[in-house]
């Protein structure tokens, strides 16, 4: 009697003890999560502007000039990207408990700014991160939405003068120069057909010049 007590004792305990192995047995196995800081340098070009940072086409940040954010992700494979208007992306393969510093700023274009990432050295990434009064941005929800196509409408005006001094010529006329003034209308339609190529076209009425010189 005394032996089988013993035994219905160690098998209750037994079940017990199970599941308190098994989840540390879990809770170990569990790796840890590498940290990638996104971060914009002060800078006059592009500062009113926030720029969207996609992790594998997922919206991350809206990050603001002079500032930074922190990623924490699972170790894996992932492309870091800009919502709109670059074909700037990175590749990283992400391995757990390191550190990534990504450094985004706005390159001057022909039109408008062009959005970098580059991917920094972990030293000296740390070291300009440290060295520069950056703010800290929050975790925030963001929803993008699909720019497809646009109508805009576009007006001009202008005014002129008559009979303005130029020059003298060489038999001591004076050369007069009389611009005159108008108005313009014009349209423009354009389609974005991806976050890469956006085509649009713009139909004018051109506003009526009249330039002409006047030799007295």
């Amino acid at each position: 009697m005394n032996l089988q007590k013993t035994l219905t004792a160690f098998f209750f305990a037994f079940l017990l003890y199970q599941p308190f192995t098994e989840g540390s047995t879990l809770s170990s196995d569990q790796e840890e999560p590498a940290i990638v800081y996104f971060f914009r340098l002060p800078n006059y070009a592009g500062s009113a502007v926030k720029m969207t940072i996609m992790s594998n086409d997922q919206p991350v940040v809206r990050l603001r000039n002079a500032s930074y954010f922190k990623y924490t992700a699972q170790p894996g494979n992932y492309v870091f990207s800009i919502s709109y208007g670059s074909g700037s992306n990175i590749s990283l393969s992400l391995e757990s408990g390191k550190e990534y510093y990504i450094k985004c700023y706005y390159n001057m274009g022909f039109w408008s700014g062009i959005p970098i990432l580059e991917l920094m050295d972990s030293e000296a990434g740390k070291a300009t991160l440290a060295g520069n009064k950056l703010s800290e941005q929050p975790v925030e929800q963001i929803i993008i939405s699909e720019r497809k196509s646009r109508l805009g409408v576009v007006m001009t005006g202008g005014f002129g003068f008559e009979s303005t001094a130029w020059f003298i010529d060489e038999n001591g006329d004076d050369v007069k120069l009389s611009p005159g003034g108008g108005f313009g209308i014009g349209a423009e339609f354009g389609h974005q057909f991806s976050k890469s190529f956006d085509l649009s076209c713009f139909v004018r009425k051109t506003p009526k010049i009249r330039m002409s010189l006047l030799f007295q």
